[in-house]
C-alpha cells in the first residue's frame, strides 16, 4: 500500500509537477498561518454579528461571482495546454468574457443590495463595496495562464505581496478603531493589488496584453463547453454558501457569526487539494493520453493521498476544537466549537471532489459536475429548512457534510459514467482498513 503511495514520487514526468506545487503550497502556508493569526484578531475585533455581516456580503458575492468566473477556469488551462500557439486569442477572449460577466454580477449585487436590507444601513453599504471586488476578476486570467505553463511561482508572488500589504491594512485598521465600513473595503483592494502584480509579471516574462485578439466564434465554443459548468457553479455555490444566507434570514447574523469563524478554521485547509491537484493537472492530461491504465493508477493514488490528509486534518481537529475556539477566538465564540467539529469532516469529500472537477473536464464529462451539483444544491436547501430552526448553526453545519457528502461522493453512483470514480473514492475511504490489512500482511509474513 504504501508503495502505490510512493509511486508518485518515483515517476520523473510528476518531478516538475511537485515543484510547481510546492510554490502553490508554500503561499498557502503562509498565508493560512498569518492570516488565521491577523483573522482571529479581526473576529475579536468585530464580534460575532459584525463579523456576521461581513461574512454574509462575502457569501453573496461568491454565490452572484459565478458570472465572472463562467466555469472556464478549468476549460482555460486546458485549452491552452492543447493549443500552446493561440494562447493571446484565448486569454483575450476569455478576459472579454470575464469583464461583461462581472458587469452582471455587480449588478445583480446592487438588485439584491436595495430589496434584502435597509438602504443606507451597514449592511446594505458592506454589499456594495465587496462587490467592487469583481470588477478585477478578470485578471486572473493571467493566474490560469501561470498554472498552464506549470509557472505557479509568478502567480504565487502576486497573491503572497497583495496578501501581505492587505494584512498591513487590516492590522491599521484594528488599531485605529476603525469601522466595519473599512473592513468590506479590504477585498476590492486585495483584488486591485493581486491583479497589478499578476500584470506586472505577465510583462516581465516577455507577455503582452498587446497581442490579445478576441474571437467570438472561440468564445462561442468555450461557452458551449462552460455552460454545464456555470450551472453547476451555481448550484455548487448554493450547497457551499447558502448555509450563511439562509442563517442570516432564518436566524440572525450573529448566528452567521459563529458559523463562519468555524467555516473558516474548517475551510482554509482547502487549499492544499487545489494547489495539489491544479498543478498535477497537466501531468494527467499528458499522461491520460500516454498511457490510459496508468492514468487511472495515478488517479487513485491521488484519491488516497488526499483522502488521508483530509481524514488526518479532521481527527486532531475534533479532538482540540474546543481548545482551538477558545485560544483563538474566545468565549465570545464558543458556540463555534461543535459547529467546527461537525463541519470539519466535510473537508473529506472536498478534498476528493477536487480531483474529480478535474476528472470531468479531461473525460468531456462536465454535464456530470452539473448532476451532482444539482443534488448536493437540492439537499443542502431542503435540509437547512429542517436544521437550521431546530439547531442554528450547529444545523447549518450537518446540513453541509451531508450536502457534501451527497454531492462529492454519493451522487456519483447515480450516472454510470461516475460509478468508477465513485468506486476510487469509496476505496480511498477504506484507506485506514486497507493499511491496516497490508500491515497485518506483511506481520504474518
Amino acid at each position: 500500500m504504501f508503495e502505490k503511495l510512493k509511486r508518485l514520487k518515483n515517476d520523473k514526468s510528476f518531478i516538475k509537477y511537485f515543484h510547481n506545487t510546492s510554490w502553490l503550497l508554500s503561499d498557502k502556508i503562509v498565508r493560512m498561518a498569518v492570516g488565521l493569526f491577523v483573522g482571529v484578531w479581526v473576529a475579536r475585533y468585530l464580534g460575532p454579528e459584525q463579523l456576521g455581516i461581513l461574512s454574509y456580503a462575502l457569501a453573496i458575492i461568491s454565490f452572484v461571482g459565478v458570472f465572472s468566473y463562467l466555469g472556464l477556469s478549468g476549460i482555460l488551462v486546458h485549452e491552452i495546454v492543447d493549443k500552446p500557439g493561440e494562447h493571446d486569442e484565448i486569454l483575450g477572449t476569455v478576459f472579454l468574457m470575464k469583464v461583461i460577466g462581472s458587469i452582471v454580477a455587480y449588478i445583480i449585487i446592487v438588485i439584491i443590495s436595495f430589496l434584502t436590507t435597509d438602504v443606507g444601513s451597514t449592511k446594505f453599504w458592506i454589499l456594495i463595496i465587496v462587490g467592487l471586488s469583481l470588477f478585477f476578476r478578470p485578471i486572473e486570467v493571467l493566474s490560469l495562464f501561470n498554472e498552464s505553463k506549470v509557472m505557479a511561482k509568478y502567480s504565487t508572488k502576486a497573491s503572497l505581496y497583495a496578501f501581505t500589504i492587505i494584512t498591513l491594512l487590516k492590522v491599521i485598521l484594528i488599531l485605529s478603531s476603525t469601522s466595519l465600513l473599512f473592513f468590506g473595503l479590504v477585498s476590492p483592494l486585495q483584488a486591485l493589488i493581486s491583479s497589478s502584480f499578476l500584470l506586472f509579471f505577465f510583462f516581465k516574462q516577455g507577455y503582452s496584453v498587446k497581442k490579445w485578439t478576441i474571437n467570438l466564434d472561440r468564445a462561442k465554443e468555450l461557452l458551449g463547453k462552460s455552460w454545464k459548468l456555470i450551472f453547476s457553479s451555481v448550484l455548487a455555490i448554493i450547497y457551499l454558501k447558502i448555509d450563511l444566507i439562509m442563517l442570516s434570514s432564518m436566524i440572525d447574523d450573529h448566528a452567521v457569526g459563529i458559523y463562519s469563524v468555524a467555516a473558516t478554521l474548517s475551510e482554509a485547509w482547502y487549499f492544499i487539494p487545489g494547489a495539489i491537484v491544479s498543478s498535477l493537472f497537466p501531468a494527467l492530461i499528458k499522461k491520460k493520453k500516454e498511457n490510459y491504465i496508468e492514468y487511472e493508477k495515478k488517479l487513485q493514488q491521488l484519491y488516497d493521498f488526499l483522502f488521508l490528509i483530509a481524514f488526518s486534518l479532521a481527527i486532531i481537529i475534533s479532538f482540540f476544537s474546543e481548545q482551538i475556539i477558545f485560544l483563538l477566538y474566545g468565549e465570545a465564540y464558543n458556540e463555534s466549537v461543535m459547529v467546527l467539529v461537525v463541519h470539519i469532516w466535510a473537508g473529506i469529500f472536498i478534498f476528493m471532489r477536487t480531483l474529480f472537477s478535474k476528472w470531468i473536464i479531461m473525460e468531456n464529462l462536465l454535464i456530470l459536475s452539473l448532476y451532482s451539483h444539482v443534488f448536493g444544491a437540492l439537499l443542502n436547501v431542503v435540509l437547512n429548512f429542517v436544521f437550521i430552526p431546530e439547531y442554528g448553526a450547529v444545523g447549518a453545519a450537518i446540513t453541509t457534510l451531508i450536502s457534501y457528502m451527497g454531492a462529492a461522493y454519493l451522487g456519483l453512483f447515480i450516472h454510470h459514467s461516475s460509478r468508477g470514480q465513485a468506486k476510487m473514492m469509496t476505496l480511498s475511504l477504506l484507506l485506514p482498513f486497507r493499511i491496516l490489512i497490508y500491515r497485518g500482511q506483511l506481520w504474518r509474513q
